[in-house]
């Protein structure tokens, strides 16, 4: 059984990842990753909420076939995962990686070379650098058969470089020299589009070097907003995406694993302005909120266009993965079609290849067109009571 290395993130869209048609944003390492490995086109999650899946993806009886193989390691920046998951011993370790210990304004002007920062202060960055350095230390004791990062810093607080990362290996060990002041949305440079371009009167920003945090937006867009606002936050987003896709190449560049296996997935969708929204579950709940990153290497190149939920997490870390997502199954589907979604924000969700029916907690009932209207645009519960009831009852 080959190490498997997996990365989930909290808030991460498939819409800003080149390998599912993202034309606004460059993700080379991740779309490398997807053209010789599997994909799912629609991997569904099972649950909408603040609550991660993740404990459920890997309770001791799933992690018992890695645990017998190697040591198994997860590490992560969610204080209350890490103690879920600690209490169930599914993991030989279990370890919080918390914020960086920050140091006065003036102390860090008064450094000489600023030695402190770069990527490493960032969380994503950390969480990526106790891996490495947890592969190292397993060379030297029992083998490490399953690392697994976990992240919430896309629905948190953004600290990864908010400029287009031109040149990414000048990103790694530049010091921070930002001020330490909150920043506001407002201050934020107008002058970022869309392509993560910069106006030839503005400064371009040293890639290596993060920016301050910002918290992530809550945002609802009308007839009325500025187009503008919505290009940048999605140019914000996006360099955070850029950022993981970087920190993704360094980890499996830096790994000490000969050969190892790579997974990357959402446990939690963002919108990025569909339906008017942009956000961590922002707005009412829909596909944007719902639909996930599943990608593995080396076990491919395949496409996997079915409906699926995130049982195959289950699946990879057990070892059975190939067992379940081959050419056979690809050609000929089975499993569960009609995927229930368990939500605080809505009564009943239903997804199914076909369409995606919400009841509302005000009894509202809506109903979509899958996979055609992909974000969700037209309601077509009027013209279709007849699915609607069959869905819902």
């Amino acid at each position: 059984m080959k190490p498997l290395l997996m990365l989930s993130l909290d808030g991460l869209s498939p819409a800003a990842i080149g390998a599912y048609g993202c034309t606004w944003n460059h993700t080379p390492a991740l779309d490398a990753i997807a053209a010789g490995g599997w994909v799912a086109d629609r991997c569904c999650l099972r649950r909408d909420g603040d609550e991660t899946s993740v404990p459920d993806w890997c309770s001791q009886d799933i992690m018992n076939v890695r645990n017998a193989s190697g040591r198994t390691l997860l590490l992560t920046d969610d204080v209350d995962l890490a103690r879920r998951v600690a209490d169930t011993d599914a993991f030989s370790e279990v370890r919080f990686v918390g914020e960086i210990d920050t140091e006065s304004k003036d102390e860090r002007d008064g450094e000489a070379d600023g030695e402190a920062g770069g990527f490493e202060s960032t969380r994503l960055g950390r969480l990526i650098a106790e891996a490495i350095l947890a592969e190292t230390a397993s060379l030297d004791a029992r083998a490490a058969s399953l690392i697994w990062v976990h992240s919430r810093f896309l629905r948190d607080r953004w600290d990864g470089p908010l400029a287009t990362l031109s040149d990414a290996p000048e990103i790694a060990m530049d010091p921070a020299d930002e001020a330490d002041d909150e920043i506001s949305h407002d201050e934020i440079s107008q002058d970022e589009n869309l392509n993560g371009e910069i106006s030839k009167d503005e400064k371009p920003h040293d890639g290596g070097r993060p920016s301050l945090p910002i918290p992530p937006p809550m945002l609802h867009f009308d007839e009325q907003s500025d187009p503008d606002e919505l290009s940048r936050w999605l140019e914000r987003y996006a360099s955070q995406i850029r950022f993981v896709d970087y920190l993704v190449e360094a980890w499996l560049a830096a790994s000490s694993f000969d050969d190892p296996q790579f997974a990357l997935f959402s446990t939690a969708g963002f919108a990025l302005g569909q339906n008017g929204w942009l956000g961590y579950r922002a707005g009412p709940l829909r596909s944007s909120h719902l639909h996930a990153v599943a990608m593995v290497s080396d076990h491919g190149p395949m496409r996997w266009p079915h409906l699926i939920d995130d049982g195959w997490i289950k699946q990879l870390v057990r070892g059975g993965f190939a067992e379940t997502m081959n050419a056979k199954a690809w050609a000929d589907p089975t499993g569960e079609t009609h995927l229930r979604i368990t939500s605080a924000r809505a009564d009943l969700v239903v997804m199914t290849p076909s369409w995606l029916a919400l009841r509302q907690r005000d009894g509202t009932e809506s109903l979509f067109l899958k996979p055609d209207d992909r974000f969700d645009k037209n309601d077509v519960a009027r013209l279709r009571p007849d699915i609607l009831e069959e869905l819902l009852g």
